[in-house]
């Protein structure tokens, strides 16, 4: 089964003029229109990659770089996966404002394939998939509190995540870790594979899972205004061991080595195409993680006492393309006495 993964949708401005009525009267060849180009744009990807179910990770009716106000453009989007019978499952994230959330979370309840999941299971084409919003992994109470409620084994655990955070989603007993809000990467920790995506209005990065018997490739897929698409590609059973994969493909033709990209300081990378060589840097975690496998040490350990001077090797450790390790990110894991 081919399933193709979004997050933090970003829609062109005039698309807020849509109406709850045009919502419906959008068809598949209407779609074509160029007023229409973004949720074209969506679309077409999931037809590309001959999708069989889409998961949206949050972020839905609007994100930090289009504004807010496009659950019509979204529904427009339910409604065409709708049409062409592709199931698909969706949260909330932090720009996905109540007032427009809650509309499309009613639309949803109308639609035979689609599912919105925020702090829900559902199963999907034979997957057990459980959302975390946003408003969830903000909370360290409301996180500790879903840790607690749902403990069964997840195929799926589907975030919209502050970068701090995300260590307690390896919490949960899951195969797959996807999270949209920020970064890009793909690795695994945990036992789990981990893919995080985010756009803006130049790029957009999208995963696919292919899952066969006994395991699944994962792809994340950065797509730019000019079509050119960047591709890395990991197997289940590599994920976790140290035959790690290592090649970006471009156009599929292997076109980055990344672990001698890993390997270059960032003052080499700052050139106009750093936003794109930083994101390859660490596109693979290698930085991360070994700070997520420190934490989960220290934490677990009750022989020693967690303090800052343990983790004192990551603070300032550049881990993302444009975030180092901090304090807070460290006391926010190991808890408030970390000093």
């Amino acid at each position: 089964m081919k399933i193709v993964v979004l997050s933090d949708m970003n829609w062109e401005q005039h698309l807020r003029s849509i109406s709850r009525t045009e919502v419906d009267s959008v068809t598949l060849e209407t779609l074509k229109k160029s007023r229409y180009f973004s949720i074209q744009r969506y679309l077409q990807i999931v037809i590309d990659e001959e999708a069989e179910m889409v998961i949206i990770a949050g972020d839905v009716t609007g994100d930090g770089s289009c504004g807010h106000g496009f659950h019509h453009a979204f529904m427009v989007f339910l409604s065409m996966l709708e049409q062409l019978k592709i199931p698909s499952c969706f949260i909330s994230g932090n720009h996905d404002e109540q007032v427009y959330y809650e509309q499309v979370t009613q639309f949803s309840e109308g639609l035979k394939y689609s599912h919105e999941i925020s702090n829900k299971t559902k199963t999907i084409n034979g997957l057990q998939i459980l959302g975390v919003p946003y408003e969830t992994t903000y909370s360290k109470s409301k996180i500790k509190n879903l840790l607690n409620t749902f403990q069964d084994n997840y195929d799926v655990v589907v975030a919209h995540s502050q970068l701090k955070r995300r260590i307690r989603l390896f919490d949960l007993d899951a195969k797959l870790v996807l999270t949209g809000h920020y970064d890009r990467k793909l690795m695994g920790f945990s036992g789990a594979t981990f893919i995080s995506l985010d756009n803006d209005d130049r790029e957009m990065s999208y995963a696919t899972i292919n899952t066969y018997e006994g395991g699944f490739n994962a792809s994340i897929c950065i797509k730019n205004t000019d079509d050119e698409i960047f591709r890395f590609t990991e197997s289940s059973d590599k994920i976790q061991s140290l035959e790690r994969s290592h090649v970006l493909n471009m156009n599929n033709v292997p076109s980055t080595d990344l672990r001698i990209l890993e390997m270059h300081s960032e003052n080499s990378l700052l050139d106009k195409d750093y936003e794109q060589s930083g994101y390859q840097k660490y596109i693979r975690g290698v930085q991360y993680l070994q700070l997520l496998e420190r934490l989960r040490f220290v934490k677990n350990d009750e022989s020693l006492r967690p303090t800052l001077s343990v983790m004192s090797q990551f603070i300032d450790t550049q881990i993302t393309a444009n975030y180092r390790v901090s304090e807070s990110l460290i006391i926010d894991y190991l808890g408030k006495r970390t000093r």
